[in-house]
């Protein structure tokens, strides 16, 4: 089962699509599957949307949603700035990149790395550190909310497609 969501890139239409997209997912994934992924899939969409907002600068995202057996896959589609890797330079990345591993954010409490996979696609992993103190928390940064996606997902994934200038997040949700 799939569905297209248009958002119109404005915060006042965060809270409605959220539910609206929630309301898809808890229509067509079994009850006892869908109570135990209903936080992830709702932490997943507050995040791509707020995303959206703050960082694509064009008016409109398409949010797709596809429910299988076994995931939920969520796609935030756009045409506006891709994703910045502020060391590497802009999207196509220069294919010497391919299979680099590279810091996108680090702290007290973790670091998220992007693996570069082609010169158009990134994955995304985090490792965390024992927290030891209230002082770490209080240092969050830009990149918490990809630490979000990161621990509310099973993938995160991000694709840039130089055809038509689009961006896309790819984050999967397993229902097992």
């Amino acid at each position: 089962m799939n569905k297209q969501f248009i958002f119109d890139n404005k915060v006042q239409s965060i809270q409605p699509l959220m539910h609206e997209v929630l309301n898809f997912i808890r229509e067509n994934v079994s009850p006892d599957r869908y109570a135990v992924k209903v936080n992830n899939c709702r932490h997943v969409l507050v995040e791509l949307l707020t995303n959206a907002v703050k960082h694509s600068g064009v008016e409109n995202s398409i949010l797709s949603i596809d429910i299988g057996d076994k995931v939920i896959n969520i796609r935030k589609t756009d045409n506006g700035r891709p994703f910045y890797l502020k060391e590497y330079g802009n999207f196509p990345l220069h294919a010497s990149f391919v299979g680099e591993q590279i810091e996108i954010h680090k702290d007290e409490l973790y670091c998220i790395y992007a693996i570069v996979e082609s010169t158009n696609s990134l994955s995304f992993e985090v490792v965390e550190y024992p927290i030891h103190s209230l002082d770490q928390i209080m240092d969050m940064e830009e990149h918490y909310g990809l630490l979000i996606l990161l621990k509310s997902s099973d993938s995160v994934r991000y694709l840039f497609k130089e055809v038509d200038g689009s961006n896309h997040f790819d984050i999967s949700v397993s229902l097992a």
